[in-house]
């Protein structure tokens, strides 16, 4: 062994490592080793290069102190003298003259990088044996301390929070198969933007694009997507229905010619959701549909026949094997969740299968371009240049989109479907996908620009959107147990004044059917504060004029320790339509301050009373029941009720004319803001001509409270009034979905990630605050911090 000594100042680790010898292991490589002795009667240590570069992951902590005493460093002798085989070591080792070394590093005093501590080291002796005497010459301030996030995240918080959150907003979904940004997918509607809501795989914080059914998605022409009909191909992707609806065919993916004669290329529809569904489409499940170029009829056409379930992803694979140019045998097969559905085989002589879209159509009739491939709406190809050829859209999610120039294996396939629903995957789903060479890959998780706004996913779709203020805080943590990927709104009542509404929903007529109209309100409700004085978490009223007409919720005392004046649990009231009094239900039930609690109340009306106030409104008797946690606490058998009017009482509204708007989290626009509720508020749900039973209602409630329900909660909302023992009018397609479902999962305007331990469980959002301000400049942050 050669050793070559050292006199120097020693600051060590809290590993207990002298500085100098740690940062002499950094420049090893895995085939050196070396021995390391420091004063104080250290025994000398042999590191090899592995365990060198354990050494060089590992961050380094606080300088404990300093102390002199005698650094050696040594390698065997075999290794000394050749420069190849000591490798790196000789390019940081300089030629030794008997002079001091001086290094700046981090003070022992500092926590903080770029602080100067000098570090003097003196030659002692000089190693004959090798052809070159050499000195360490090691960048000490690197090492000795790492940038600032390094250092915090080298403790290990639960939460750290950088709020340097990208701002990034656009239209553009990238690509991240072999064909770049040549397959980049572009938002290139003007009636509306994708939301981003959670997405598919299980246990992958990555979003998907909700398709409100007035957006899409489109590729331009790119003949890598459209191959020569003797080359098969396949088209995947997850998707999540949201709709029953079946007839006027629903195209969820299009990439198709349909102008002036011939079509080419192909279509995806969803159909029906069983053949429990007595309108729409014949088909159940998808249905891919392919054209020949020859005429205007389908040619080669699969569907699936599997069920699927609203409020659930479904896999879906398409594969194409053709023979010859798409001639007699060619194949389309379809896959449900990994497993083969169906197929479908080309026995027509005369004609091929399937033709692809070309671009040589005439700029006459491709007023959009040439055809593109879009998902959540018809492509460009369909005519129209208002709408730039949009038509059949889709309500629904997709994800994890890809389109391969080869035909996926039954296994792969398989291994996508496992994959996507193991949250324990020893491999990302997308790193999978990108193993088997897919042209075009859309992760479909980027966020759009436009107002910050609820997505609605009940059957009003955009048009009971609503539009959030930045007092709102959302997601929050769902209600619903075990649901990570879930989330809530959350609302602050010091944030709110007069007229500044947290959210506000436009008026519907669905979600104000005629008061002689049965309907069902349902959300969970998580208190955060026992403010007095009437907080309304929810509220559809219209006030003033000589009467009052909707309804409203107030928070009322937590138990019966508070003082009496309120009541105590939730009072729902309805109003007349006569006067400003109210019908009242009240719970009289406790609740807890921070924990979730689930509001069912239905309205059963019974007898029409007309317009007793002379005003237009029309007044209804009926019964007003409540459920609280899924049992029945309450019922007022005789309640008056008349509902908003989409044209209110003259000089009523706000601004005069107006109809009522549904707020949450405070009074509503209509009655000027107010009465601020502190809280969260999820899964809100208003089912229009249908009250939910009780037993519907317990099974709401213990789904939402049980991580691992057999049904999941929103496929209970979802299909709730459907009874295939009850055709027509409970079956039909878009008959006995709720008008409004507010799931509060879209994503934080100003988001801020968590980078502790906890993850994403951590993540959280800015309110009334953007991110936009700047860091900290000293050494040691990012210069985007």
């Amino acid at each position: 062994m050669h050793w070559i000594p050292w006199a120097c100042c020693l600051a060590r680790d809290r590993a207990g490592r002298s500085m100098p010898a740690r940062m002499a292991m950094m420049a090893m490589t895995t085939s050196s080793s070396i021995r390391v002795k420091a004063g104080g009667g250290e025994a000398p240590r042999t590191l090899s290069g592995s365990s060198i570069g354990a050494q060089r992951r590992t961050p380094s902590g606080q300088v404990a102190g300093g102390r002199r005493g005698d650094m050696e460093l040594g390698w065997s002798a075999g290794e000394g003298v050749s420069r190849s085989r000591a490798g790196p070591l000789t390019s940081l080792l300089e030629s030794i003259r008997s002079r001091p070394f001086t290094k700046t590093d981090v003070p022992r005093d500092s926590n903080f990088a770029g602080a100067v501590h000098h570090h003097t080291m003196k030659h002692v002796a000089t190693n004959r044996t090798l052809s070159t005497a050499v000195l360490l010459a090691v960048n000490l301030a690197a090492a000795a301390r790492a940038d600032y996030p390094s250092a915090v995240t080298a403790d290990g918080p639960d939460a750290f929070y950088r709020l340097n959150d990208s701002l990034v907003r656009g239209t553009v979904n990238a690509n991240i198969g072999s064909l770049g940004a040549a397959g980049n997918a572009i938002n290139d509607l003007p009636t509306g933007v994708v939301r981003s809501l959670p997405g598919a795989i299980v246990g992958d914080p990555s979003r998907s694009s909700f398709f409100d059914f007035n957006t899409r998605t489109e590729i331009p022409f790119n003949h890598a997507l459209n191959p020569a009909a003797s080359q098969p191909f396949t088209v995947e992707g997850w998707f999540l229905p949201s709709s029953d609806q079946s007839g006027n065919g629903m195209g969820a993916l299009a990439n198709r010619w349909t102008q002036g004669g011939p079509r080419q290329g192909w279509v995806m529809y969803q159909r029906r959701p069983s053949a429990d569904n007595t309108s729409g489409e014949s088909a159940i499940g998808w249905e891919f549909r392919m054209y020949d170029g020859v005429d205007t009829s389908t040619a080669l056409d699969v569907s699936s026949q599997v069920p699927f379930t609203l409020g659930k992803w479904q896999h879906v694979v398409v594969v194409y094997d053709p023979v010859g140019a798409g001639e007699v045998g060619s194949k389309l097969s379809i896959y449900i969740d990994g497993a083969l559905a169906n197929t479908s085989e080309w026995s027509n002589s005369s004609k091929p299968g399937y033709a692809p879209c070309t671009d040589d159509h005439d700029p006459a009739q491709a007023v959009n371009g040439q055809p593109a491939l879009a998902l959540g709406n018809y492509n460009n190809s369909n005519g129209n240049a208002a709408n730039l050829g949009a038509s059949n859209p889709w309500f629904g999610g997709i994800d994890e989109f890809a389109f391969y120039p080869a035909k996926l294996t039954a296994a792969q396939i398989l291994a996508h479907y496992q994959n996507g629903t193991n949250a324990a995957r020893a491999t990302s789903y997308s790193a999978l996908v990108q193993s088997h060479s897919p042209s075009v890959y859309l992760r479909l998780g980027e966020i759009a620009p436009g107002a910050d706004a609820a997505v609605n996913v009940g059957d009003l779709r955009a048009a009971g959107n609503g539009a959030y203020t930045p007092e709102a805080r959302h997601p929050a943590p769902s209600a619903l147990a075990g649901r990570a990927d879930d989330g809530s709104a959350a609302f602050h009542s010091r944030n709110t004044v007069s007229q500044n509404v947290p959210l506000s929903i436009p008026f519907s007529e669905a979600n104000n059917p005629n008061a002689g109209t049965p309907f069902t309100f349902e959300a969970w409700l998580k208190p955060t504060r026992d403010q007095q004085g009437g907080q309304a978490p929810v509220n559809n009223r219209m006030v003033g004029g000589s009467g009052r007409t909707g309804w409203v919720i107030f928070q009322r005392n937590p138990n019966l320790t508070y003082p009496s004046s309120e009541g105590h649990g939730w009072n729902f009231r309805m109003y007349s339509g006569n006067g400003s009094g109210g019908q009242d239900i009240l719970t009289d039930t406790d609740y807890t301050v921070g924990r979730w609690q689930h509001l069912v109340v239905t309205w059963e009306p019974q007898t029409q009373n007309g317009d007793v106030g002379g005003n237009g409104n029309d007044q209804w008797e009926g019964i007003l029941t409540a459920y609280v946690d899924g049992v029945q606490v309450a019922q007022n058998p005789n309640a008056l009720y008349s509902a908003n009017r989409a044209v209110p009482e003259a000089g009523q509204g706000n601004p005069a004319g107006a109809p009522a708007d549904l707020g949450v989290g405070a009074y509503n626009t209509a009655s000027k803001g107010g009465n601020s509720y502190e809280g969260g508020v999820d899964e809100l749900a208003i089912y229009n001509n249908y009250v939910l039973k009780a037993d519907q209602i317990l099974a709401h409630y213990q789904a939402g409270t049980n991580a691992h329900p057999a049904t999941s909660y929103e496929t209970l909302v979802y299909t709730a009034a459907f009874d295939a023992a009850n055709p027509p009018d409970q079956t039909k397609e878009r008959a006995t979905l709720p008008a409004t479902y507010l799931r509060f999962n879209e994503n934080a305007v100003y988001p801020a990630a968590n980078s502790g331990t906890l993850g994403t469980a951590a993540d959280g959002s800015l309110v009334v605050s953007p991110n936009d301000a700047v860091g900290p400049v000293t050494t040691g942050f990012s210069a985007n911090n």
